[in-house]
């Protein structure tokens, strides 16, 4: 079988990066890995290229186009080239498989030609559950009972941090992350549009990833994740249902500022709601404004949980 595609999206984090390549080149799965870098500070790209192993290829990008940006530059790059290969895996620049994660998926999607993306499990021995949406509530985890190891459930969008998507559905759709996203959200968005459109998201029991580097901004998380939940409840449910979670986002915002004012701290937390629905209702999407990265100051990358 031919190396699978591998495309990461990395920004800043050369050492959780290269821990993450270690990881990943003990796959059962033979990859050709790709990282798209989203224009980190030079100090810290010159970390990551000479940690890396030589047949790992880094696209240096520009600009910071966020995480969707970023792959879409290599998924585009991987639809105009003559090979072979059939799916590939997308990936955030931490993300740590374990045994046989990427050997279920890949079977998965080569054993039923339907499925369009297969996704892993949130370590179903612990908590099995899998993911769902309405556009007032967002993206959650539902519990359930889990599949044998290797067996997979259908659901209407795909766990985020590492999963496999197939060449002809992409092609098919011409599907890519939508960008006004930035970072949060893009990846539900892309799995919404998969069902939707008749292909099958499958949740794959037994593969399972860790995320060990799940830190960031107060400001900035409140800040993406607020405007583009909204965003996903205007494109899924419309003017009413985006009404309704706008005003149970600033009443929750309220609740949480007055509750637990030592966790939520307003000038972080309720700043960066407060923005975003300012943002979200003047139609200001992509990358965080100027000021909020400022008043963040060094930030860290930015965990893939809505």
């Amino acid at each position: 079988m031919r190396p699978v595609p591998l495309f990461i999206a990395h920004w800043n984090a050369p050492e959780a990066c290269l821990k993450s390549i270690g990881c990943l080149q003990k796959s059962e799965v033979s990859l050709r890995i790709v990282i798209a870098d989203n224009a980190s500070d030079p100090e810290k790209r010159a970390q990551l290229c000479r940690g890396l192993p030589k047949e790992v290829e880094v696209v240096a990008l520009a600009e910071n186009r966020g995480f969707g940006g970023a792959l879409n530059v290599l998924l585009r790059r991987w639809l105009a080239e003559p090979s072979g290969e059939e799916i590939c895996f997308l990936a955030s620049h931490d993300v740590i498989p374990r045994k046989e994660c990427l050997a279920l998926l890949t079977q998965a999607l080569l054993s039923d030609s339907t499925i369009g993306i297969a996704c892993p499990d949130q370590d179903a021995e612990v908590s099995p559950v899998y993911p769902h949406f309405t556009p007032i509530l967002g993206p959650r985890s539902v519990r359930c009972q889990p599949g044998k190891k290797g067996e997979w459930k259908d659901v209407v969008l795909a766990n985020a941090t590492l999963f496999a998507v197939r060449k002809r559905c992409i092609r098919e759709l011409n599907l890519f992350f939508d960008e006004r996203f930035f970072c949060y959200g893009e990846e539900y968005d892309f799995g919404l549009r998969v069902s939707r459109a008749g292909w099958r998201v499958v949740l794959v029991w037994g593969a399972t990833v860790d995320n060990p580097g799940r830190a960031a901004s107060s400001l900035l998380y409140s800040y993406l994740h607020g405007r583009n939940s909204l965003f996903l409840a205007l494109r899924y449910g419309g003017l009413i249902a985006v009404s309704v979670r706008a005003l149970l986002f600033a009443l929750n915002t309220v609740r949480l500022l007055l509750l637990d004012a030592k966790n939520h701290r307003v000038d972080e937390f309720g700043l960066g709601r407060a923005c975003a629905l300012i943002d979200f209702f003047r139609g200001r999407y992509g990358a965080p404004p100027s000021f909020l990265l400022r008043r963040s100051g060094k930030i860290r990358w930015l965990p893939y949980s809505m």
